[in-house]
Order: structure tokens, then C-alpha cells, then sequence
């Protein structure tokens, strides 16, 4: 639908410039999409949201064009965090940048939209190494009155027994939304989990992992606990409840979830409870004492008193009678060791 190009504004200053590129029979309906996102653009604001400085059409061209900030990392290069290779980013990081997309994601919904195409190709990494969302080109806004203009736009998705117009990239859709399904703030919770399941794993997630365990006699199926648990932090938890199959019960608010990833190792929070360690401590050194006392040797270079010693009474000892040799076997099997039985002693 779009082009987008690093340009120079007349202040001198670098933005990234969106030009709408479609064309065909198309043309028409792919360019009111992209004029909504311009509009949808300037209506929001967040520090990990992409900016828009400026949008309109060009006059000698008749272009529409979206002018937004140029978000480069700290080397001056463009990154999505498709392009994370997985020696690049430790967990930490990949922790940090869930934060930041928790954090945009839950006020775009606040605003009422529903972004309906998160993935990793979607999300830049700027200078200072946090995550910014782009591209609101399918968003859905709960809004009367630019729900028409938006929600007729429809993208193509193939590889189904039927053509089917839907929104969204497959490898995120949650299952309502192959379904046919509205997308809502639960669909994009699931997009955002399957985005740093990638990240971690390498592969999709597939919706039919399940719980995993041992489902037939013999078998076991694989399922996301199995794949996360492995890893440092605590994605298997924070993830899981973003992937539930119904979106009913999928949990679609991430601030929660984003606080509560972290390393399982993390040390539990301190409580209050100073005076019964002290009653603790006192305790343990007492029976400490005590038991030092109880087990106390004397020392070595202490006098010992002399000990009267009787002379040890001897015993007269009869010598024990002496046995006699064993019987030698004639046929040399038992070598003595037992009596050979009756009916070889003839042979």
C-alpha cells in the first residue's frame, strides 16, 4: 500500500516519508485506507508510537504521503525486530522491549483502536534500543464516525479450502479471527504473544501445542510450557495467558503481565518480620550454646589425674581341639569342600 522513503523536511531535519504506492482497481479503495491511518496518526501520541509530523496529498503527483519520525537504531541503520538475530538480544532485552509494546498497546486500546496487524515487521528499534509500533495501515477504530471507513477495508488471505477477505498477518491471527471474527483488543494481546514466542522459540506458534502432557498411551504432545520453560524468565506464565484459545477468557490488559515477567531466580520481596527473626536468632544462639556445652572435649594440654590400673587377670585357655582333615573326593569334583553323595562313591 505504501512506500516509504528517509527524507529531508525544509528545517533540514531527517523524517521517514510514506508515500501511497497502490495501484490497479484498487487504487480507490487502498488509498482512503491510507488516509485513515494518516488521520488515525495524528489523533495519537505515546513515546513508543511512531510520530506523525505532517500528511496530505502531493500536489504534482496526487499522492497521498504520510510524513512521520525516521526511527534508526544508534548505528543509523533501520531495524524491525524481525530482523533480531538470536544471538543479538538477551532476555533481558527481549523482556524491555515486551514492556514498551505492553505499554503502547494498552493505550491505543484505552483510545479505542485496535491496531489488528501486530508483528514483528511492525515494531522499529530506535536509538536508545526501545521498541516503537508502526504501521495503523488495517486499524479498526471504535469510533461511529470512522467505523465505516475503516471497517470495509479488506486484505487478502489465501491458503484456506475458501478465499476469504480477512485482517491481520496468518502467523498472528488468534483463532477468532480465522473464524471470521471481529478483531478486538484480545486479538492483538494474542498477536503480541505469538510475536515473542517467535522471538524466543524460532518457530510460529501453533494454537493445537495445547497444554501438552501425555495424551495417548505412549505419546507425548509437545505444548508451550514444554518450549518456554527452559528460558530464564517467566515467559511461559506471561505468555500463556496471552494465547488462550477464548478470547473470552485471553487476558487483553498487559500492563500486569508486562510487571510481572521476570526472571525466575528473583529473590521473593522482603517482608516485615524483623522481630521474629530476632526471637529467631536469639533462640538459635542459645541452643547453639547449649550444644557446644554438651559436646565440649577437654583440652589436650590439660593435667589428666593418673587412674589406678590392675594388672589384667589371665585365663587359662584350652586349646581347641583340632578337626580332622576333610575327606578327599575320589573323583576330585568336591576337592573336600563337602561329602561326595552315596551313589558316586563307588566310581
Amino acid at each position: 500500500m505504501g512506500e516509504v522513503y528517509e527524507a529531508e523536511g525544509g528545517d533540514g531535519a531527517h523524517v521517514a516519508l510514506k508515500l501511497f504506492a497502490a495501484d490497479g482497481a484498487k487504487a480507490d479503495f487502498f488509498r482512503r485506507r491510507f488516509l485513515v491511518e494518516a488521520r488515525l496518526l495524528s489523533r495519537l501520541s505515546h513515546p513508543r508510537l511512531v510520530k506523525m509530523h505532517d500528511f496530505g496529498v502531493d500536489d504534482a503527483t496526487e499522492r497521498p504521503y504520510l510524513a512521520m519520525d525516521l526511527v534508526l537504531r544508534a548505528d543509523g541503520c533501520a531495524k524491525t525486530l524481525a530482523e533480531v538475530t538470536p544471538n543479538e538480544a538477551d532476555e533481558a532485552q527481549l523482556a524491555l522491549w515486551f514492556r514498551d509494546l505492553a505499554s503502547v498497546i494498552d493505550y491505543i486500546h484505552a483510545e479505542g483502536v485496535v491496531h489488528r496487524d501486530i508483528k514483528l515487521n511492525n515494531v522499529l528499534v530506535d536509538s536508545a534500543g526501545c521498541a516503537v509500533l508502526t504501521d495503523f495501515g488495517i486499524s479498526r477504530v471504535c469510533n461511529e464516525r470512522l467505523r465505516k471507513e475503516i471497517d470495509v477495508t479488506k486484505t487478502m488471505l489465501t491458503g484456506t479450502s475458501a478465499e476469504r477477505h480477512v485482517l491481520d498477518t496468518r502467523g498472528y491471527m488468534a483463532p477468532e479471527l480465522l473464524r471470521g471474527e471481529e478483531a478486538t483488543a484480545a486479538s492483538d494481546a494474542y498477536a503480541l504473544a505469538a510475536s515473542f514466542f517467535r522471538l524466543l522459540t524460532g518457530v510460529w506458534y501453533d494454537p493445537n501445542l495445547g497444554a501438552g502432557g501425555t495424551h495417548k498411551p505412549g505419546r507425548h504432545v509437545i505444548g508451550l510450557a514444554d518450549m518456554l520453560d527452559s528460558f530464564e524468565y517467566n515467559w511461559s506464565e506471561v505468555l500463556g495467558a496471552m494465547l488462550v484459545a477464548d478470547p473470552a477468557r485471553r487476558a487483553s490488559t498487559l500492563a500486569p503481565l508486562a510487571k510481572a515477567l521476570a526472571p525466575k531466580s528473583a529473590p521473593a520481596p522482603r517482608r516485615r518480620v524483623w522481630p521474629w527473626i530476632a526471637a529467631l536468632g536469639a533462640i538459635g544462639a542459645v541452643s547453639a550454646l547449649v550444644l557446644a556445652l554438651a559436646t565440649r572435649t577437654p583440652r589436650r594440654d590439660a593435667p589428666v589425674e593418673p587412674v589406678a590400673q590392675t594388672p589384667p587377670r589371665v585365663e587359662e585357655r584350652v586349646a581347641p581341639p583340632v578337626p580332622a582333615p576333610p575327606t578327599k573326593n575320589r573323583s576330585g569334583l568336591t576337592d573336600g569342600l563337602f561329602a561326595p553323595p552315596r551313589f558316586m562313591e563307588g566310581r
